[in-house]
């Protein structure tokens, strides 16, 4: 409700989103812009007509940039690997070498490991659970869902016993 008493009638992912502003906490003003220029291109695309569809609309985008951060990470830590491994010129030491084959192929807590692959894949499930949940909710809403025309329960009645009697009398 807003200050004046009137239910609010549009839900605005920028305003009114809560999950993706806190997964995008402490990123740098240039990804926050990013990040903000991204949430009003899904608004306009998705036009949420109800706080459900909005909160789902939330939570999609939230996935994406937690996705976004999943692959940041593991690209600087391949990255840090790959360099490190690159300041010997003589080539990488035996102990870079133990840590690379560690990094790059036992489950371990970087981001490519087992159970960050994981969370990875539990991650894009609900996201893909929550774009078929709002297509499903906006196919509903859509402006075909009630506005069928259908002939009234007496109509019906009619035709179903003029069907039954005209059957009736063949």
């Amino acid at each position: 409700m807003s200050q004046n008493g009137s239910a609010k009638k549009n839900w605005n992912l920028l305003d009114d989103g809560v999950l993706w502003r806190a997964v995008i906490y402490g990123w740098s003003k240039e990804s926050q812009a990013q990040a903000r220029t991204f949430v009003m291109q899904l608004q306009e695309a998705v036009k949420p007509k109800n706080a459900l569809q909005g909160v789902l609309l939330d939570r999609i985008a939230s996935s994406y940039f937690r996705k976004q951060l999943f692959l940041e990470v593991e690209t600087a830590l391949r990255s840090y690997m790959i360099a490190k491994n690159q300041r010997d010129p003589s080539g990488p030491t035996k102990e870079a070498k133990e840590l690379s084959v560690v990094a790059f192929s036992q489950t371990t807590g970087l981001p490519w490991s087992g159970n960050t692959l994981r969370q990875e894949a539990i991650l894009d499930h609900a996201f893909q659970r929550d774009l078929i949940l709002l297509q499903t909710l906006q196919s509903a809403s859509g402006p075909a869902a009630g506005l069928t025309r259908r002939r009234s329960l007496k109509s019906e009645n009619k035709q179903i016993d003029g069907e039954i009697n005209g059957s009736a009398m063949s």
